[in-house]
């Protein structure tokens, strides 16, 4: 049996706005992940950067169809907190 360590994958993810000089334009989203166990870290360009950066650490853990169901429901998730707000 895996210890639940083995079992983990551990993400730091920051997310802010820039103000623009525009009142009327959207604020520009900016970001970095990182992964907590190798410290690989890349910045944000979208909120699509953060599947395609964590999918492979998920993978990882043989478990790729519950990776790609747990970021389908993220990315639903995300869509709907757009569409509220």
């Amino acid at each position: 049996m895996k210890s639940a360590e083995l079992e983990t994958q551990s993400f730091i993810v920051k997310i802010w706005t820039e103000a623009n000089s525009e009142v009327s334009e959207q604020p520009h989203w900016q970001g970095k992940i990182t992964h907590v166990i190798t410290g690989e870290e890349i910045t944000l360009e979208g909120i699509e950067d953060i599947e395609k950066f964590m999918i492979p650490y998920l993978t990882e853990l043989d478990k790729e169809e519950q990776a790609e169901g747990f970021i389908k429901a993220w990315r639903n998730k995300v869509r709907f907190a757009r569409n509220v707000t």
